[in-house]
């Protein structure tokens, strides 16, 4: 093979992704990853934590970026069967103090377009938790799944899940077949190899 369409290098997520809409568009494409198998550098060392956008500036590209794309995300993983995990994300004010400015940082959020937040009480947080929260005081802020019973104290609105955790080898796989199915291959790839 002398020449090629496109060449995209390194196989994690984000090449994978990249490479298989190249495929689906009819382009030739050849991936290129130095490591030994796909997704073994950046992708694996990354927190797959997928934020929701709450403390970048407002209307900034990060901003825009994580509360749209984590939509998309949630709707990628769900169309394609990958296991994700609604953690939800519990901001706890341990003085009064720190209430005004959890307020503050859900004003922020909210501007942002992070949009299912909600104030607890301290009891309600704690009973959201495993682990003790010791000095909580009045006012929590949750982004994420809230139990029955803690929803009771909380604002009226149900939340929808805004934090969540996914493993980059569970976001790779699935890339991978769909870039091998993408189009028909022009050759066979070589053994071991993109």
């Amino acid at each position: 093979m002398d020449k090629v369409e496109c060449v995209v290098v390194g196989a994690g997520v984000i090449g994978l992704a990249v490479a298989r809409e190249l495929a689906r568009r009819g382009r030739e494409v050849i991936v290129l990853e130095e490591a030994e198998g796909i997704g073994t550098v950046t992708s694996s060392r990354n927190s797959e934590v997928i934020h929701a956008g709450i403390y970048y500036p407002a209307g900034s590209w990060m901003a825009r970026m994580c509360v749209s794309g984590k939509v998309a995300l949630y709707r990628h993983c769900d169309e394609h069967g990958i296991p994700y995990r609604n953690c939800g994300k519990l901001i706890v004010a341990t003085t009064p103090e720190e209430t005004a400015k959890l307020q503050a940082i859900r004003a922020h959020a909210e501007a942002n377009g992070v949009a299912d937040m909600q104030t607890l009480s301290g009891p309600a947080a704690r009973e959201l938790v495993s682990e003790p929260i010791k000095a909580c005081c009045s006012s929590t802020i949750v982004s994420g799944p809230v139990r029955a019973s803690a929803r009771a104290t909380a604002s009226p609105t149900t939340p929808a899940p805004t934090t969540m955790v996914s493993t980059s080898a569970d976001m790779r796989a699935p890339l991978q077949g769909r870039l091998l199915h993408a189009r028909p291959p022009t050759a066979s790839p070589a053994k071991d190899s993109w």
